[in-house]
């Protein structure tokens, strides 16, 4: 048995450590802003608003690549 299999092993777990720890892409960043402003803005109308009314406004919107809306 050799140890190329531990290898791979050892390969793969750093390159996902690598990936979880490692700096946002631009488009990634773009996309993180928008997800937090969303987030706040949930949360105020949630406080605002009540929580039936945000969950109305806000239930099922995502943020694309570009950090745009999708309703």
């Amino acid at each position: 048995m050799g140890s190329g299999a531990a290898d791979k092993t050892a390969n793969r777990d750093h390159a996902v450590v690598a990936h979880v720890l490692g700096r946002l892409t631009p488009t990634e960043r773009v996309q993180v802003d928008a997800v937090i402003q969303l987030a706040v803005e949930t949360i105020e109308a949630s406080l605002v608003k009540g929580l039936e009314k945000a969950m109305s406004l806000f239930n099922g919107v995502t943020v694309d690549a570009k950090g745009e809306r999708c309703p």
